[in-house]
């Protein structure tokens, strides 16, 4: 398994290899301190599996930058590192080829969670770096796409609120049905209700919803916590 670990201080970048040598122990590394060092590489260079990017601006420079690297690195799944977004650029993001965000704050396990799922070939979205509406709207952003769908919630039974909420914690469908203890295949048809309940395009924008309406696993899944 190669990581390329992307982030300005040599420090950093060594501390967090320690931190995704606990997420897969054959983790091998290859570092670079920006975007721009690893595009004035050769493309194909080096085959990666995960590429952990830090330091990035929120911003429409930050996502141009993702969109370069999406392109040199071709399928490596791109995971930031990163202080709260709104859920327009996290969209944007996500189209741009990212599949993993992980809050600056986050605790080694929930990194580790992280890592271990996009390597896993899922997408991480944890709550935590999501703004809240009330953030959002005091720095200025535009409403958040994910809450027009908040009414949408009591169009779904109990159960499907119950994944939803484990859904939005960035939990596989393998993972939910383990905790549900139903079949991997009621939690895939549980999903493809939720879409269309919802009227959204996919499990990423389910997960907007979810994280704008306040949904926790803890409160309706019987106390669950990541």
């Amino acid at each position: 398994m190669k990581i390329l670990i992307v982030e300005k201080f040599a420090l950093v970048r060594a501390a967090l290899c320690t931190h995704v040598y606990e997420a897969d122990a054959g983790a091998a590394f290859v570092e670079a301190a920006s975007v721009a060092e690893v595009l004035s590489r050769p493309a194909g260079d080096v085959t990666l599996d995960l590429a952990l990017v830090a330091g990035l601006s929120r911003t429409q420079d930050g996502l141009a930058q993702i969109r370069s690297l999406h392109a040199q690195l071709s399928q490596t799944p791109i995971v930031l590192l990163t202080d709260p977004v709104d859920d327009a650029w996290l969209l944007e993001a996500i189209a741009a080829g990212v599949r993993g965000l992980i809050p600056r704050t986050a605790s080694p396990k929930m990194f580790t969670t992280g890592i271990r799922q996009v390597l896993s070939g899922e997408v991480y979205i944890p709550p935590a770096v999501m703004l809240s509406p009330e953030q959002a709207a005091a720095r200025g952003y535009a409403g958040s796409p994910g809450q027009k769908f908040g009414g949408s919630l009591g169009k779904l039974s109990q159960r499907q609120i119950e994944v939803l909420s484990l859904l939005a914690m960035g939990e596989s469908n393998g993972a939910i049905a383990k905790h549900l203890n139903i079949e991997k295949a009621t939690v895939n048809n549980h999903v493809q209700a939720i879409l269309k309940a919802l009227n959204v395009r996919n499990r990423t924008q389910a997960m907007l919803v979810a994280v704008n309406a306040g949904l926790t696993a803890a409160e309706h899944t019987g106390g669950y916590a990541a």
